[in-house]
């Protein structure tokens, strides 16, 4: 095998690694959408965690109630790079999963919209994966 099919195929691989992740976000929060019960939520903390480039991210941790009574507390997958304007204490609107009320979605931070991107990202991998297997390393198509 040459070089650029060795190279062709770790990209391939790569690349379709990434197709996954983004597959598997995409698969969440269709979910939420489809499925997800809207209430209120309590900020009762946030989570602070660095991006690879370090910019912090802040994550807030939330607690609210089910129809059954008991309290859940979770944390939104999603973040914020700058100090978030609801501090602790706040109300905001959250969506949950009712079979696993710990996924959550912050309205406020997940509009909708950012759905369309991950499916796009998810076909720009999945198409340069293709490429990089196929294309690149002619090695599939010469047999």
């Amino acid at each position: 095998m040459t070089a650029e099919a060795v190279l062709g195929w770790f990209f391939a691989v790569v690349l379709a690694l990434v197709a996954l992740g983004a597959a598997a976000e995409v698969r969440r929060r269709f979910r939420l959408a489809r499925r997800g019960v809207a209430a209120e939520a309590t900020v009762v903390a946030f989570t602070v965690r660095r991006d690879t480039d370090g910019t912090p991210r802040h994550f807030p941790v939330v607690t609210f109630t089910l129809a059954d009574g008991s309290t859940v507390e979770a944390e939104s997958p999603t973040g914020t790079p700058h100090t978030p304007a609801d501090g602790v204490g706040d109300r905001l609107g959250i969506v949950y999963d009712p079979r696993a009320p710990r996924k959550i979605t912050v309205t406020s931070l997940d509009p909708g919209h950012t759905g369309c991107g991950m499916i796009t990202a998810m076909v720009i991998c999945a198409a340069g994966a293709a490429y990089g297997s196929f294309a690149l390393t002619g090695e599939l198509l010469s047999r």
